[in-house]
Formats: structure tokens, C-alpha cells, sequence
């Protein structure tokens, strides 16, 4: 006579083909696929870091700033890329993308038409710090697996920003710096922009002031925080009137930064950048923050 298995034996073999049935699909979609070859960009953050870590051949598309020597540092890179993008979903899938790289900014809604028609949609979610964006970088090249790609281009910004560490341990006085646009916003706590300043040797002014992210500041208000220094992005002052009529404004005038001639342009393609290029933005602070601190600029350096 044969004998009828136990109930305990039944509910073990059980269990086992549970686990198995889960962790078979968790291991295939975990698996190395080919890499993509038709990947879209839709924002300029994701164009930075894609073009640095493949060649424009592998490319479909990228967003009309890529192309913009203002706001981007891939200008060369992204001429070579066949398509300029909008975030038209229709457009975006008559491209048959096997890739788009999107933030976490990007409408919810164009992220569901897309992956409703079947394309893979990688989301960067981090851009309040500068090690945050390296964090975005690492995400991008495990998408497009180029892993040993990236951890080189992280590796590289960190070996500068530690270079930029040790110049700005030695400075002689660390301002109250404040970031304004021509719209009458700053940034407060919680910003790369404000990472940048802290890194560079200075204090973050709209942060002292309790402001957090992106935030309005009046001219009443500026004249409230009254900073050492102001940081003024050339993209928000692109014609010289404009920053003249700034300069000359009454409430500037009488700023402390505005008496002492410490109130500097910087490229916004390095200052408000959220791909790895944010370490040439803390240089550039730094340059202005503490003039003669660090060695001057060669030919080469970017």
C-alpha cells in the first residue's frame, strides 16, 4: 500500500512553487537585455547626461535646449542627433523609441501615454543636491547599460568637487550669497543651486531667510536679506539694459552686494545645470566668491 503523502509535505511543495513562480519573472526581467539604440530625451538634464555616456548614433532624439548654447553644455554632441523633441506623445512614439529618459517633473499624463503604448519610460527623480544629480547619473547609465560609463563620469565630478573642497577650506570669509532672477525668484533650502553656494564657500541667503526650493522674493524682500553677494544667471539677464535697469534700481542700489560691486554673472548652462556638469557650476561660484583661490582657467577647462 502506497503511502498518502502528509499534508505538511503538500503545503511545503506548495509554498515552494509560490516562490518560484515569483522569483523566476523577477530574475528574467533583472537579466542584462541589449542595449537600447533609439533612445528620446525630453529634458535638457537627461540630454547632458545621455550624450556623455553614448555616442549620438545611438540617439533618436533630444529636447530643442540640447541645441541652445545658453542653457547646454552638449551643443556639439546634440547636432549630431537626428530630432529635436517636444513632449508631443504622438510624435515621441511615431519615433519607436526603445528608451525615453524623462524626470520626474514631466506630466504624469505623457508618462502614462507612453507606456500604455508600450515604451519604456526611465523617470530622474533627484535634483536637490549635487550628489543627488550623481545619483541621476548612476540611473541613467544602469537604462542605458553603460554602468562602467557612468560610475566614471561620477568618480570624475567627485575628484573635482573634491579639488574645489580643499581650495575652499581655505578661504578668508564666507558670504551671504543670494541667487535672483529677473522674475524675482531666489532658491531657499532643498536646491542644487543652494548646494552650489554652501560648496563654494558661501551661505545660501535665501535659506537664511526660511525660504524653501524655488521661491518669489519682492524687492522689499531683498532689500530685507541684503546679501554680501548676489549670483545673477546670464540667461535671466540676457540683454544689457535689462541688467543695467536692474543695477539701477533704487532698492539695489542701496544692497550691500550692489555697494561693494559683488554682484556677478554666471552661465546658467553651470549654475541651474542637473546633470554632472553642476561641479564646473561650483567653480565658477567659487571664482566669484573668492577670487584668486584657485589657479586660473587653461584653455581646456570645462
Amino acid at each position: 500500500m502506497v503511502a498518502r503523502p502528509s499534508s505538511t509535505f503538500l503545503l511545503t511543495l506548495l509554498l515552494c512553487a509560490l516562490a518560484l513562480a515569483v522569483t523566476l519573472p523577477a530574475f528574467a526581467a533583472s537579466r542584462p537585455g541589449p542595449k537600447p539604440i533609439r533612445i528620446v530625451s525630453l529634458t535638457l538634464g537627461t540630454d547632458e547626461i545621455l550624450l556623455a555616456l553614448v555616442e549620438p548614433s545611438r540617439v533618436l532624439a533630444v529636447t530643442y535646449l540640447a541645441a541652445e548654447p545658453v542653457v547646454s553644455n552638449v551643443v556639439r554632441e546634440a547636432r549630431a542627433v537626428p530630432h529635436r523633441i517636444g513632449t508631443d506623445p504622438e510624435r515621441i512614439i511615431s519615433l519607436r523609441p526603445d528608451l525615453v529618459l524623462a524626470a520626474s517633473y514631466t506630466t504624469r499624463e505623457l508618462v502614462r501615454l507612453l507606456r500604455d503604448a508600450g515604451v519604456r519610460v526611465v523617470q530622474v527623480q533627484l535634483f536637490d543636491s549635487v550628489d543627488r544629480i550623481g545619483e541621476n547619473v548612476a540611473l541613467v547609465a544602469a537604462a542605458v547599460g553603460e554602468e562602467a560609463r557612468g560610475r566614471a563620469i561620477i568618480a570624475a565630478m567627485e575628484a573635482r568637487l573634491q579639488r574645489l573642497a580643499a581650495a575652499v577650506a581655505r578661504r578668508s570669509w564666507t558670504p551671504r550669497v543670494l541667487f535672483y532672477s529677473s522674475e524675482g525668484t531666489t532658491v531657499g533650502r532643498g536646491t542644487a543651486i543652494g548646494d552650489i553656494i554652501t560648496r563654494a564657500g558661501g551661505v545660501n541667503a535665501g535659506a537664511l531667510a526660511g525660504l524653501t526650493g524655488h521661491a518669489p522674493l519682492s524687492l522689499e524682500g531683498l532689500v530685507a536679506v541684503n546679501p554680501d553677494v548676489m549670483l545673477l544667471g546670464d540667461y535671466h539677464f540676457p540683454r544689457p539694459t535689462i541688467h543695467s535697469d536692474f543695477l539701477n534700481h533704487p532698492a539695489v542700489r542701496g544692497l550691500e552686494a550692489r555697494r561693494a560691486s559683488r554682484i556677478y554673472t554666471v552661465s546658467v548652462k553651470y549654475l541651474s545645470t542637473v546633470s554632472h556638469h553642476i561641479a564646473r557650476g561650483v567653480e565658477e561660484v567659487v571664482r566669484r566668491l573668492h577670487p584668486g583661490l584657485l589657479p586660473p582657467k587653461g584653455d581646456g577647462d570645462g
